[in-house]
């Protein structure tokens, strides 16, 4: 899936959504990592409108910040820790 933005409506305030909240509603939560830094990932769950299908971030961060859904379940996710630092690719030098 590619990358999503992670900016929210305005107004939406910042708000932590547990999963818990979303039952029974037109909502649900979609768990996934921003990226915050060069090679960093953070964990981050958006929303997701159920009818339209439109996604938005309940805690905005800056406008564009990528978002990536994890493909896992969210067991899987759970268990990850909370950042994650990935290697940053140096191409060999061409002779």
């Amino acid at each position: 899936m590619p990358p999503q933005s992670a900016s929210g409506p305005p107004g939406t305030g910042a708000v932590p959504l547990e999963p818990s909240t979303a039952q029974d509603s037109d909502v649900c939560v979609i768990r996934g990592w921003l990226v915050s830094a060069v090679a960093i990932l953070d964990k981050h769950s958006i929303v997701e409108d159920i009818r339209t299908g439109r996604r938005f971030n309940v805690t905005p961060r800056a406008a564009g910040t990528p978002f990536f859904q994890h493909p896992g379940s969210a067991e899987e996710f759970d268990r990850l820790p909370a950042q994650i630092s990935l290697p940053v690719y140096t191409p060999a030098a061409q002779s």
